[in-house]
């Protein structure tokens, strides 16, 4: 373990070096934060991911232009993007690693959706006066759930250490 933890600490290094010469805003823009949480993950799958062994290298160049992309042109902005949105997505297709509030989200939206329509329809069938009580109260006994509902699955995952 304390191993595979030197790679992602020296390029979590070189990180905050090159990004001393960026804007704090930048720094922000370009999700450097995220960066370094991503390099953790894929230094702890590494060893048994073959595809996270060739992102140690993709990473290891990329982390050494982070200083160029606050004067670099906007092509080169799209491909430092690009590069971090594919590790994102490997890890969250090939390892089930998620975003912190990924399924509160989900659900929350998902939750608003299904209970205003089914309680506001119900509502609706019984008696169409009713219609927008039944939709409101659809929207908050949805919201209630789909918040719950995600946040448990949040914490499940949190747990298991999967969250970004």
């Amino acid at each position: 373990m304390e191993k595979r933890n030197v790679w992602s600490r020296q390029i979590n290094e070189k990180i905050k070096e090159n990004a001393d010469q960026l804007y704090r805003t930048d720094y922000k823009f370009y999700k450097l934060d995220r960066l370094e949480k991503i390099t953790v993950k894929i230094d702890e799958f590494s060893s048994t991911c073959e595809e996270c062994q060739k992102l140690k290298t993709d990473i290891e160049t990329l982390v050494e232009t982070i200083h160029l992309l606050a004067n670099g042109s906007p092509s080169d902005r799209n491909n430092f993007e690009k590069n971090n949105e594919s590790y994102m997505k490997h890890l969250s297709e090939n390892h089930g690693l998620v975003q912190e509030t990924y399924y509160l989200s989900k659900y929350t939206l998902l939750g608003i959706l299904v209970g205003t329509l089914i309680i506001g329809g119900i509502s609706y069938i019984i008696n169409p006066l009713y219609a927008k009580l039944g939709i409101l109260i659809g929207f908050a006994v949805g919201l209630t759930i789909g918040r719950i509902y995600g946040k448990k699955l949040d914490k499940a995952k949190k747990l298991e250490g999967l969250v970004l």
